[in-house]
This record gives structure tokens, sequence and C-alpha cells, in this order.
């Protein structure tokens, strides 16, 4: 379920409140009393007590900063820790201790976003700086007692508290300074910028509109644009959204969309939001065309082709999508989306041996995963292929020689055969040979064969969502011979 962000709660709270009579309310909020614990009933009646229409500012904690500076220093000398070892409850090593520093870091996040609510935009800046600093000492043993993965045993929602601290900083800072201050903010808290974490998250963290706001979107948009970074990319699209709507993402895919295929990819998704499919259509044909077919990117494009075709019954544009999908991200999924529409237009054989030059043509090239350098340059990787693709393509074309050769170089099969390409094919021939008889002569072939699948599921085949239905179709390769 997509997360809320407090805005957006705020404003259907409010709509439900005036869509609903009076004596509806009064009949919700009697079922929500007869459905509260015992334990609770207090405190559900206290929170009925009405609050001052005035809103109450409370005055700067003069000593919250020392005080974090103060546990900070607790955790950076490891006064919170008594050893490093091996929990026989998780199965992995990590730190024993004392883990009340949970609670204390609650509070202080606590405090910190009282301090933004009240207007003390510097101090909750600064304090949240600080928290986050304590946080990232869990990178290293001795410092934060509990799981492997500290962050968890919190009960601060950290999306929220990182999208309250980038909203200090946006309030604390002046216009000329805010956009380079953001950018840096972010980047310095080391959490990928994508959907999760994004400039949207500032804007819903309060109710309140940000001041200044279109005019710092131009000058966002300025400085995003002198960044050479998927991240800044990603926020390049969103802000350009953000300004000025369809047309203005439309334009920035035609002019940077070689370089920046997510301008294209938030172009088709705006319009299928708005259930514009015709468009939809239309924008994943430009983008398609626009980005280098290599890029891997380019395959979330054409399955904006293959959606819309769906949504418009055009199968035509389906096969297309998939077969675009494919060329640019040879994957097991692509591949079973490509064959599963050419099936339904009688072009089975045809594209699978397409598929099959296609993969043998990137391993020519030897472009191997090793050529991917940079994960902030993610946007621009190129297609690459691999043996055990290949295995699997010719296991579904029925070139069951060329599989077998595939297999003669490959060592004897041990308990972990995830990388062996004997591990499918030799359970795929004795499937085959055992086929149409009433007892398989191993009893636990069908459990191998299953095993297998999922191993190949795993291996050598990048994006693989849908498990089943790679089980189905190589269990519907047997079926058709």
């Amino acid at each position: 379920m997509q997360k809320i962000s407090f805005k957006e709660f705020i404003e259907q709270v409010e709509q439900h409140i005036n869509e609903y009579s009076p004596e509806t309310l009064r009949q919700i909020l009697m079922e929500w009393a007869k459905s509260t614990p015992s334990a609770d009933r207090h405190q559900f009646l206290a929170r009925l007590t009405p609050t001052s229409t005035q809103q109450q500012v409370l005055p700067p904690d003069k000593e919250l900063l020392e005080q974090i500076r103060e546990l900070a220093e607790r955790v950076e000398n490891g006064d919170y820790c008594d050893g490093w070892g091996w929990d026989d409850e998780i199965y992995e090593e990590r730190d024993f201790g004392d883990e009340s520093w949970t609670g204390e870091v609650d509070e202080f996040f606590s405090k910190a976003h009282d301090a933004l609510v009240n207007g003390h935009y510097k101090l909750a800046e600064n304090a949240y700086s600080l928290l986050f600093e304590i946080l990232e000492m869990s990178e290293e043993p001795g410092h934060l007692p509990g799981s492997s993965d500290p962050t968890i045993m919190l009960e601060t929602d950290l999306e929220e508290a990182r999208d309250h601290y980038l909203r200090a900083i946006y309030l604390s800072t002046t216009l000329d300074k805010r956009p380079v201050r953001l950018l840096e903010a972010m980047q310095e808290l080391n959490y990928p910028i994508g959907d999760n974490f994004n400039l949207k998250g500032v804007v819903n963290a309060q109710r309140e509109p940000l001041p200044d706001f279109t005019e710092f979107l131009t000058r966002w948009i300025a400085v995003l644009k002198t960044e050479n970074n998927d991240a800044a990319r990603y926020l390049l699209c969103e802000a350009v959204m953000l300004l000025g709507g369809i047309p203005a993402i439309a334009e920035l895919a035609r002019q940077q969309g070689r370089i920046n295929p997510k301008a294209y990819i938030k172009w088709i998704e705006t319009l299928e939001k708005e259930g514009d499919f015709q468009a939809m259509l239309s924008a994943a044909r430009e983008g398609v065309e626009g980005v280098p077919k290599d890029f891997v990117l380019r395959a979330k494009i054409a399955s904006g082709l293959v959606r819309a075709g769906k949504h418009l019954g055009n199968v035509e544009a389906q096969l297309l999508g998939c077969r675009e999908a494919f060329y640019s991200d040879p994957s097991l999924a692509n591949l079973l989306s490509l064959v599963s529409i050419a099936e339904q237009n009688k072009r089975r054989s045809e594209e699978i041996e397409a598929a099959i030059d296609r993969i043998i043509s990137l391993m020519k090239k030897e472009k191997g995963y090793e050529s991917r350098i940079s994960w902030e340059q993610r946007d621009t990787w190129e297609a690459t292929a691999s043996e055990n693709l290949l295995n699997q393509a010719y296991l579904l074309a029925g070139r069951y020689k060329e599989a077998y050769d595939l297999c003669k170089n490959q060592g004897a099969l041990g308990w972990s055969y995830g990388h062996n390409l004997k591990g499918l094919v030799l359970p795929f021939f004795l499937m085959l040979l055992s086929k149409g008889e009433k007892q398989h002569p191993a009893q636990n072939l069908e459990q191998v064969w299953e095993q297998s699948v999922n191993a190949a599921c795993r291996y050598g085949c990048r994006l693989v969502d849908n498990e089943e239905e790679i089980k189905n179709h190589h269990i519907k390769s047997l079926d058709d011979i």
C-alpha cells in the first residue's frame, strides 16, 4: 500500500468530514469507541478533549543541540556496546549492549519536529543533521547495539524525518542559496533519490505551502541542469513537472531524452495517470525512437507501449513494446513477455529466433556487467547478455542441441548449482524423456525440475519479478513438444 504524506492525509480527512453528516460522524466515532481495547480507553477519552483554537508556539529548546551532541559523543565512544558476536535468533553477527539509545534518538527526533512546527527552522535543521550523523555510525561496529540495521529499531518514520529535515533547510535558507544547499543536503544523506525521496516529499511534509516555491523551482531547475548524475536527472524531471506540467516534461524529453531517458518515462507515466492512453502510446513511440536502442532504461519506455496497447486493445503496439523492451534489456522476464504476446500473433518462433540473435550479438561484443562503471550513471547503462539467458532462450525455442552444446564445458553439478547451465538443462531433458510415463523413473524428478526452474529464475536473469510466470512457461515448453 502506497504511503500517504502528512499533507495528503489531512486533506483526505477534511474531505471525509465535509462529505459526512454530523450523525454519520457520530456513528463513526461510536464504532471506534466500541472497538477500542480496554487498556486504551483512557487515551481515547483524552483525545476527545478539544484543543485550543490558537496553536501554542513553544520557545526554542536551547539545550536540545547540546543534548544531542552528548548522545553522539557517547555513541562514538562505544558507551552503549558490550561486544560484537553471533546472534542465534537473527543468524548473523551484531553489536550487543544497551539498546536504550533507540528511545533517546526517537525522543530527539520528536523534539526536532517540534522545533520545525514552531518555526525554529535553523534549530530543527541542526538537530536533524546531528541525529542523522549518529545513525551513520551504525555503518561500523562498536557504536549502536541491536539489529544489523539499527534504524529499523526506531519508532520514528525516517522517510518523513528526512523530508522534515530538508523542509527545515528550505525554510532556514535564503532564496539565492536554497537550491544548492538543498541539493547538497540530499546528497549528504546518502539515501537513494527517487520515488521515496524527492522534492515532492518536502512539499507534502507539512500542510502549509513552501514560500517562494515557483521562483525556487526556476532556480532549482537551473542548478539541476548543471549536474551530471542520475539523481539530479530524476529531480529535474520532477521539478519540470511541478512547474510546467505535461507540456514541460514533453519538451524536456524531446530536448534531453537521449541523455535523460527518465524524462520520457515521467511523461508516459503522467499520461497514464491522466488516462490519456492514446497520447501515452504516441509518447512511448516517440521515446522508443528517441532514446538509444542499447540503453537498458529504454525498456521501461517500451513497456509504456505495452501498457498503452493493452488499454487501447492494440496488439501490434504490445508486440512492438515487448520486442523493444527485450532488445534494450535482454532479461528472462522480458523474453517471456515477448513470447506470450508473440504467441497471440502466431509469431512465437520468429520472435524467439530474433531474441536469440540479439543475445548472441551482445555476447560477441563481450559487454559484461563489469562495463557498467558508475552507479551514478545507471540511466545510460547499455544492454548485456549472458550464457544463462541464451540457455533459457534455446530451451524455449526447442533448440535442444544448442542448449546441450552450451553445457559441454560445465563442471559437475553439486548441491549448489545456480550458475551451472546443466542445472536447468539436465532436469529439462529428464522431464522430456519421461514425458508420457505414468510414473517418473526418479520419484523426485518433478521436485528437482521445480528447484532447477527456481534457481534459473535467480541466476543470470536480471529483473525477474514473476517467478510463477517463468515456471509456467518452462512447463508449457514441455507440453508443446
